[in-house]
């Protein structure tokens, strides 16, 4: 949170009503950098309160573990965002990225 609190300050929202914080900001596109709640996320929830008519799209800068009717997924390469895990056992599989917020 230090990096948005510092470079992205004007990208945090509070949703009083979800309890939810969203760091996002928005040109033609959504770009929803992360979303933070200590309850369930109700994704779509969210998605009603900060999606507005003019949005064109909405790309989500972590691998969202929920779906949406009509929700496509896209990889984007990023060469700046390498995680190394050391193991005898497969983590995880596909492709995925984390939050930016988790970024030192």
């Amino acid at each position: 949170m230090f990096y948005f609190t510092v470079v992205f300050h004007e990208a945090i929202f509070y949703m009083e009503d979800l309890e939810t914080i969203v760091l996002m900001e928005e040109e033609d596109t959504l770009h929803i950098f992360d979303i933070i709640s200590l309850n369930a996320l109700n994704v779509e929830a969210v998605l009603a309160s900060i999606v507005k008519e003019t949005t064109k799209k909405v790309v989500f800068y972590f691998t969202p573990d929920f779906t949406i009717e009509g929700m496509t997924a896209t990889i984007m390469p990023n060469d700046d965002d390498t995680l190394f895990v050391l193991t005898k056992k497969s983590l995880l599989k596909g492709n995925f990225m984390l939050p930016l917020t988790s970024h030192c």
